[in-house]
């Protein structure tokens, strides 16, 4: 059941959360929780008067394909040990996604610790994480000179700038909110902010972190490739400060060709988050190749209503009555087909996906995807 704004639930909640994910302190110390408790919604079921699961969702505004659609956050998932194995948190699931289909929510997104687990509710790997790792002598020999100015402050100060950049480039994530910003500055502490400016035009930014010998980057967003030089260069500048470089940045990142000595350099390629589509035909609407085909979804055990034949017809996608289809697959492969990054054809020689003579040679738009949150 979806859990009252009130001061026992929240005590409620944060007594769960606090003992389930093994906290010292009770997450009602802690902004963070009030941050997305203010501004999200928990669902949780009872035993005796004691709440035994609990999950949190927010909504966010997100782009797919240069499209508005709204994504929940799917977060603070708990369960008392003493009843976990009974069923509660399945049902719990069941209820919390029939409710964001009833609101028109498109997708859901989630930061999984185990991806078995939440692909029985239709979730599937969707969004990964491209980690670099390097010493300063893979800077041996590069060349990284521009004509651009930098700019290193506070995040009050840069904030601004720094979310120009962010809504000119973001794809595939949550749009972030000026209370998520925030958040993201108190959730990761000691953080410096560099912006790279065209004159007086930012084009684009770094947020790193100092961690002993490492410089870390946790975003590094450039507009142009002289953004992504000038990035660099000032990476390279503490030389003789840091030992090693890390860089969390999207799969599509191919920064690694800038560097003479590629076999310098770390390059990991992790799962990040799953995404679970809710209503099937508001994202099939983000992709107009598909308008002359016919898709089946095959099952969905959870939001039933997506079952069946879609076909586009006058300016939207509708329930149809044919037999025959042009791609056919359950909800987890189109999560990951439509909101990830499997392939038609990876997801055809992985047999996830069947697909008509005409659909085999069907190739969907790839979309440069930016998540740096967690949930």
């Amino acid at each position: 059941m979806q859990l009252p704004k009130s001061t026992q639930a929240m005590t409620d909640f944060a007594n769960l959360v606090t003992y389930a994910f093994d906290k010292t302190l009770s997450v009602l110390n802690e902004e963070k929780f009030h941050s997305r408790y203010q501004h999200g919604l928990c669902f949780g079921s009872y035993h005796n008067n004691q709440l035994t699961n609990g999950l949190m969702i927010n909504l966010f505004p997100s782009y797919l394909n240069h499209q508005k659609l709204q994504m929940a956050g799917v977060g603070y998932v708990a369960s008392d040990p003493i009843y976990r194995g009974q069923g509660s948190i399945k049902a719990l699931f069941a209820e919390v996604l029939q409710y964001l289909y009833e609101k028109q929510v498109a997708y859901a997104q989630l930061a999984p610790f185990s991806a078995g687990f939440y692909r029985q509710f239709g979730f599937e790997e969707a969004f990964y994480q491209k980690q670099y790792r390097f010493g300063f002598d893979a800077f041996e020999r590069t060349n990284f000179q521009h004509d651009l100015t930098l700019k290193r402050g506070s995040y009050d100060e840069l904030l601004a700038d720094i979310q120009t950049v962010y809504q000119k480039t973001h794809q595939g994530g949550l749009w972030r909110e000026d209370w998520w910003w925030q958040r993201l500055h108190i959730y990761y502490p000691n953080r410096f902010y560099v912006v790279i400016y065209d004159e007086t035009h930012p084009v684009g930014y770094l947020i790193y972190r100092k961690m002993g010998s490492t410089f870390q980057v946790e975003e590094l967003i450039y507009l142009h490739l002289n953004a992504l030089k000038a990035s660099l260069q000032y990476i390279k500048s503490h030389q003789s400060t840091f030992q090693e470089v890390t860089i969390c940045a999207s799969i599509q990142e191919r920064l690694e060709w800038l560097f003479p000595e590629q076999k310098r350099i770390e390059i990991k390629i992790r799962p990040y988050m799953m995404k679970r589509i809710l209503h099937i035909e508001q994202i099939l609407a983000q992709y107009e190749a598909l308008n002359s085909l016919v898709i089946q979804v095959t099952q969905d055990d959870i939001c039933s209503q997506n079952v069946g034949y879609w076909q586009y017809h006058g300016d939207s996608w509708q329930k149809t009555t044919a037999k025959e289809a042009d791609l056919s697959a359950d909800i987890t492969t189109f999560s990951a087909l439509l909101l990830g990054e499997l392939t038609v054809d990876e997801a055809i020689f992985t047999q996830r996906l069947q697909a008509s003579a005409k659909a085999q040679k069907l190739k969907l738009p790839s979309f440069n995807q930016q998540f740096f949150d967690y949930y």
